[in-house]
């Protein structure tokens, strides 16, 4: 577990394999496809195993994700919706994602 914050820059984020996938959420009309940096490739980065990951967004909101969720076909630090650069006003300019397969037992 890292005792301090890790910061990237967008750019960084991009610099790591990119991803994507379709899916729905509740704060989306429809299936959407978000591209992104998959928080497996950002595990591996920080040498994460265990443990959580504390997620911050511009307006101070934090979430805990399990490490344990960080698997490959898991949630995405999605950086683009449908091709498109994502707003502020539109959960942008970084969302995390997960795909609603629910086989995949991934935490919701």
């Amino acid at each position: 577990m890292l005792a301090t914050p890790y910061n990237l820059t967008r750019e960084q984020l991009a610099a790591l394999d990119m991803t994507s996938f379709e899916t729905t959420t509740i704060w989306s009309d429809g299936i959407q496809t978000y591209e992104g940096t998959s928080l497996a490739a950002l595990a591996e980065l920080l040498g994460l195993t265990e443990g959580k990951i504390l997620a911050t967004a511009i307006n101070d909101y934090t979430v805990e994700i399990p490490v344990s969720d960080a698997v490959e076909g898991g949630p995405i630090i999605a950086v683009l919706m449908n091709g498109e650069e994502m707003s502020v006003r539109d959960k942008g300019p970084l969302w995390i994602v997960y795909p609603l397969r629910f086989e995949q037992g991934l935490s919701l």
